[in-house]
């Protein structure tokens, strides 16, 4: 998707009609594409579309989401090498997604094939993937996972639409790269973060990075509720609204992401030394359930990250 008319621009109007936040920006969306010359913004592989519909149909997921993968031989072949993974403790290779959902799980199966599709949308067109956009990465899947813990104390059957919010949570930012010449200099290498940062795109930009990715999942017509979540995740403060709102879920998973820092170090699994207290009630978890949730984001990443360097 290549965005040179401001009037033909659908981030502005939304496909379905909604008028984007970003209209009443000092700078929007087009107009910043068009201060910096045409920009090619990623595009929703329509296998990633079929995964979010999944969803939609929990009694068929594991029949549905074995004719989705089935459809993407290469995909397949991914998927697979993941499932074979020493991350997941298989006695025998598995050979089909129907016979790995069968052995590891429909959900495993769903997250990991939702998170390589993740990354071929946010793969610059460049293909210079720089150490900010691993940072980025990395901080997003950590974010999906925790969200999804978080999102099962308030309605356990929204845990795989909070795994998705959470990963696409700062969509945003990946379009400020593209689009923003100086954006590594206002975030300080994506060291700024949080209501700080803002601030600073609001003082740069007149927009913010929740508003952005809030207008491209608009575009590609994912449920309106990622939506919501994802545009947002920055406006969460007490008294905002109940921690049994949903949108509680992707700031509080995004704030303790944040707190345990680099997500390609090993942390260990033990909550209070990890955490303060005052998060992990925040949290609304046991500390059991914080611990299941840091090994199930390390045991996931260490599958991620032997698929894509085997051997």
């Amino acid at each position: 998707m290549t965005i040179v008319n401001r009037q033909s621009n659908p981030l502005l109007t939304g496909a379905n009609g909604r008028t984007s936040v970003c209209d009443m920006s000092k700078y929007d969306l087009n107009n910043l594409i068009q201060s910096h010359a045409v920009v090619s913004l990623p595009t929703c592989p329509s296998v990633f579309l079929l995964l979010v519909e999944v969803l939609e149909n929990p009694d068929n997921a594991g029949n549905k989401l074995n004719e989705v993968l089935s459809s993407d031989q290469a995909f397949c072949s991914q998927v697979l090498r993941l499932a074979n993974s020493a991350a997941f403790g298989c006695e025998r290779q598995v050979a089909s997604i129907e016979d790995a959902v069968l052995r590891i799980g429909y959900q495993n199966i769903w997250t990991m094939a939702v998170a390589i599709k993740t990354k071929e949308i946010l793969e610059p067109s460049s293909g210079g993937w720089m150490d900010v956009n691993d940072q980025m990465w990395w901080h997003a899947f950590k974010t999906a996972i925790f969200a999804r813990f978080i999102g099962k104390q308030i309605n356990p059957s929204m845990a795989s639409v909070f795994f998705t919010s959470g990963l696409l949570h700062d969509l945003g930012k990946w379009i400020m790269l593209k689009i923003v010449p100086n954006y590594l200099t206002i975030c300080d290498n994506g060291r700024v973060f949080g209501p700080p940062l803002i601030a600073m795109e609001q003082a740069n930009l007149g927009t913010n990075h929740a508003n952005i990715g809030g207008d491209m999942i608009n575009y590609w017509r994912l449920p309106e509720l990622i939506e919501k979540l994802v545009r947002g995740h920055h406006d969460y403060a007490p008294g905002t609204f109940g921690v049994m709102d949903a949108q509680y879920v992707v700031p509080m998973a995004d704030e303790m992401a944040h707190f345990l820092g680099d997500a390609t170090q090993d942390f260990g699994a033990d909550a209070e030394v990890i955490f303060p207290r005052t998060m992990l009630e925040r949290s609304l978890m046991s500390t059991r359930a914080v611990e299941m949730m840091l090994a199930e984001f390390q045991r996931l990443r260490d599958a991620l990250n032997k698929s894509r360097n085997p051997g």
